[in-house]
């Protein structure tokens, strides 16, 4: 009688301690996260990429209670950082560091990694692709430009092959027929904007903040933006959107093509680890002073865009940019290899 009674306490016991494992996991889960969380940045510090993400990691973190390293792993133009984070646990604590220059990789062939791959959490800052010449070039409008590159091949500097000014600029010279120009790659969007003032090439591509005070400084001339509207700037007259002169691009198309950054995690990471960093993104983009004072320092743009619309503008971005790279004959693979579709609206 008395060992029957020791048995079932014991079974008791044994019961409740596995109640109270099972309490205080779910406790730990619920509480997620518990431990720093990681961003991988495809490139190198003090890009463009690499500064948006640090600005956006400082209401990140009031907003999850845990610190965010960034880490900055460089490598076949993001593909290396791409095959990391796609490696790592499925656990939410890893990252990528996003930008629009993916979009180009199943035409470059960089990494056959694809917007299916991931899904995105948030598009964060965005930078206006930017037609530049030099004050005193012979271009004085985007009429002229146009017109220019329908007579004769022209060299125009960008940042790489596929980078998200790289993108703008093959979008418009499809658009109006324009002759093969001659590719000027320098590496990022700045060199790209100083070639230009200098005379190097007749137009150098680049974000509004990359070239904003070679502007301000009436050393370059703005031609036009890739955008819907206007751009002003305080003391100069307002930069015209691209929809002035080439109506034929679609404002969706547009949209999708944007120089981004932003945030991204691998596909079969659980949704509700998903969604919570979708909350904290969206928290330091709307609320933290702090980001958008960042923002406004660099001339860049709160995108905000999170979650599903993220994924969808991934997925037409990807399949316009990467068809486009295509036609042109500047792809090193057909975006089939990787079963991208072309997009139709």
């Amino acid at each position: 009688m008395k060992r029957s009674r020791i048995f079932k306490m014991a079974i008791g016991m044994a019961a409740l301690s596995l109640l109270f494992i099972s309490i205080s996991s779910f406790a730990a889960e619920e509480k997620w996260p518990t431990r720093p969380i990681t961003v991988v940045i495809p490139f190198k510090a003090g890009g463009g990429t690499d500064l948006s993400i640090r600005a956006i990691k400082s209401g990140m973190e009031k907003f999850l209670g845990v610190p965010i390293a960034v880490v900055n792993m460089e490598g076949a133009g993001g593909g290396v950082a791409m095959r990391y984070v796609f490696n790592q646990p499925k656990d939410g604590y890893t990252l990528l560091g996003w930008t629009t220059g993916f979009y180009a990789m199943p035409a470059t062939g960089l990494s056959d990694f694809t917007y299916r791959d991931y899904r995105m959490v948030a598009q964060t800052a965005l930078g206006i692709s930017t037609f530049n010449t030099a004050y005193n070039s012979p271009l004085k409008t985007m009429d002229d430009l146009i017109k220019k590159m329908k007579e004769e091949s022209i060299p125009i500097a960008f940042e790489y092959v596929g980078g998200p000014w790289y993108q703008g600029l093959a979008l418009f010279a499809n658009k109006i027929g324009a002759k093969k120009f001659i590719p000027v790659s320098q590496g990022g969007g700045y060199p790209s904007a100083v070639a230009a003032m200098k005379g190097e090439t007749l137009v150098g591509m680049s974000d509004i903040g990359e070239s904003f005070n070679l502007l301000k400084e009436k050393r370059l001339r703005a031609l036009a933006v890739m955008d819907t509207k206007p751009f002003k700037i305080e003391g100069l007259p307002d930069i015209p959107p691209i929809t002035q002169f080439v109506p034929g691009i679609s404002e969706k198309v547009l949209i999708s093509i944007k120089g981004s950054r932003g945030l991204c995690y691998h596909r079969d990471v659980p949704e509700k680890y998903i969604e919570k960093m979708v909350e904290a993104a969206r928290f330091a983009v709307e609320k933290d002073p702090e980001f958008m004072e960042i923002l406004k320092k660099r001339n860049w743009i709160p995108a905000r865009v999170f979650g599903k619309e993220a994924d969808q503008q991934a997925e037409i971005g990807t399949r316009v940019v990467s068809w486009l790279l295509y036609d042109l004959g500047a792809a090193a693979r057909s975006p089939e290899t990787v079963k991208i579709e072309r997009y139709k609206e």
